[in-house]
């Protein structure tokens, strides 16, 4: 069974539109904040946390957040996994991409040896990260309108 088919369309949709809609938010604001300064390079860790508390917002389970692998080219990188559906909205920052990324897993996310998975846990995400991103929680409240 493919991973998109534990999905019904409407939750792929909004799956995408999330995704989408965090992205350009994240693009509108880079210049007003400091980790997203250089949106989507040296985001990803910070993007994808705040990615999953919109999707817990939304009622998604089963969320990881994967982080510090490093591929062959001593590149680090972390994305959102949504039952092992990944969610990349900053590989663009790579020249492998133009775009942001929602499928199955790819050789190239896969070459990311030793990456970390956890599960997510939104309040202390944004306990976290509230007090260190200047209105982190206005974002958040951005992107859920």
């Amino acid at each position: 069974m493919s991973i998109l088919n534990k999905f019904s369309t409407q939750d792929l949709k909004l799956i995408k539109k999330i995704a989408i809609k965090t992205n350009n938010t994240l693009l509108k604001i880079k210049n007003k904040n400091f980790l997203f300064q250089d949106y989507p390079k040296g985001s990803c860790r910070f993007s994808a946390d705040l990615l999953a508390i919109v999707y817990t917002n939304f009622n998604f389970n089963n969320i990881k957040i994967v982080y510090n692998g490093r591929n062959s080219n001593k590149q680090s990188h972390a994305w959102l996994e949504i039952e092992s559906m990944i969610i990349d909205i900053t590989c663009s920052q790579f020249t492998e991409w133009n775009d942001i990324f929602i499928g199955k897993s790819t050789k190239w996310h896969q070459s990311f040896k030793k990456t970390k998975r956890i599960n997510v846990n939104p309040t202390k995400i944004g306990d976290h990260w509230s007090g260190l991103i200047p209105n982190f929680l206005d974002i958040v409240s951005s992107i859920l309108k």
